[in-house]
């Protein structure tokens, strides 16, 4: 079985995720395969430095994404994540913070329309310490499993 572990935007550039390189150790330790990928720096090099900011709000869930800007995600995905997904069995996703929640639910939608045998995994504190709204009770985690965007969820460390 072979796994990815990815960090998803938005991550500070200049602070590279240390936590995909602990848990991928643990998975090798483990007797596990796994390959780390970092889209967030990956996103950063596709849009360029200006635009990854403007992206700052979308993120943030200050504002809805443009046409365009749903646009530059979905060719992202398609032409960056896509090829990458060849030959992966699991799919585990750091999900660091709030900031990481927006695009963690384009990329599960993506992975569930384009390559559906792939498991995925969701773990970090932005699954339990984001909520969905204000008046919604249910955590980021509860919320994906619940719309199916992911079939499982690791708690804890």
């Amino acid at each position: 079985m072979q796994n990815l572990l990815v960090a998803v935007p938005q991550l500070e550039i200049h602070r590279p995720p240390i936590s995909i390189a602990a848990v991928a150790s643990s998975i090798k330790k483990a007797g596990f395969n796994i390959d780390c990928l970092d889209l967030n720096i990956d996103f950063f090099h596709y849009v360029g430095k200006e635009m990854y900011y403007e992206f700052e709000q979308v993120w943030e869930q200050s504002r809805e994404e443009t046409k365009q800007e749903k646009e530059i995600i979905e060719k992202f995905l398609f032409n960056e994540v896509l090829p990458k997904l060849i030959n992966i069995d699991r799919l585990m996703i750091s999900v660091f913070g709030r900031n990481s929640t927006v695009f963690t639910q384009y990329l599960t939608s993506f992975v569930k329309k384009h390559k559906p045998e792939i498991e995925i995994v969701l773990g970090g504190q932005g699954c339990f310490t984001t909520k969905i709204a204000d008046n919604d009770k249910r955590d980021f985690s509860e919320y994906m499993l619940e719309m199916g965007n992911c079939d499982h969820v690791i708690y804890g460390e």
